[in-house]
């Protein structure tokens, strides 16, 4: 059986995950005076640091294994918030992206109950993608603004980081068990183990951009 990627991480065993979103903003700052001029960039990014609790064999194996079957960078696997499962909004409706080639920090959709408010609330998890052909990665994204639906069922939701591919026109905005598809950050993938015997596993991760 060959290995399909993104794999699915187990269910079980991850006590801490650490999110450090990455944006790209230079700045040129003058010696003398102080001042300076920013330039914002495209680049966006979130990473992960993933750190699992002490585990016996029987539950270590399972994630040993999938480490090895990213082989370093190569494979793919999906990642979200342990604690973000579930929207603090309302979620009211069945919202679908409501317009095609869309870019940017704002995504317009529609679907959502008609007036309904609060349908998402600041900090709320959104996933786009894995749809298309050839399929999109999935991409996870933050509601930074309240969100509430017009009289049509209208919305537009600003997001970071800002849209990686232009989801297709009527696929679906998903709002619980949010993934997006990740990498390992590096060619290694250690662990340790203790008498007992008991493991110890921790690795980094980055939202996989390859194009």
């Amino acid at each position: 059986m060959s290995i399909s990627y993104p794999l699915t991480l187990p269910s079980v065993g991850i006590r801490t995950v650490r999110f450090r979103p990455v944006t790209v903003v230079g700045v040129s700052r003058s010696p003398f005076t102080f001042q300076h001029q920013n330039q914002v960039h495209a680049g966006q990014a979130w990473v992960a640091d993933v750190v699992l609790r002490a585990m016996a064999r029987a539950e270590a194996e399972a994630w040993i294994a999938t480490l090895l079957a990213l082989n370093g960078k190569q494979g793919t696997f999906l990642l979200g918030d342990p604690a973000g499962k579930n929207p603090r909004g309302s979620g009211s409706g069945s919202p679908v992206v409501s317009g095609a080639g869309q870019a940017g920090q704002t995504l317009s959709t529609s679907g959502w109950t008609a007036s309904a408010q609060g349908v998402l609330l600041k900090g709320d998890w959104i996933q786009l993608g894995g749809t298309g052909s050839p399929v999109t990665p999935k991409r996870i994204h933050r509601v930074l603004n309240d969100v509430n639906a017009d009289g049509g069922g209208l919305a537009t939701i600003d997001i970071w980081p800002r849209l990686r591919e232009s989801p297709l026109n009527g696929s679906a905005v998903v709002l619980t068990n949010t993934v997006g598809t990740f990498m390992l950050d590096s060619n290694e993938m250690p662990y340790e183990v203790e008498p007992g015997p008991m493991y110890s596993i921790d690795f980094g991760a980055i939202e996989d951009l390859r194009t």
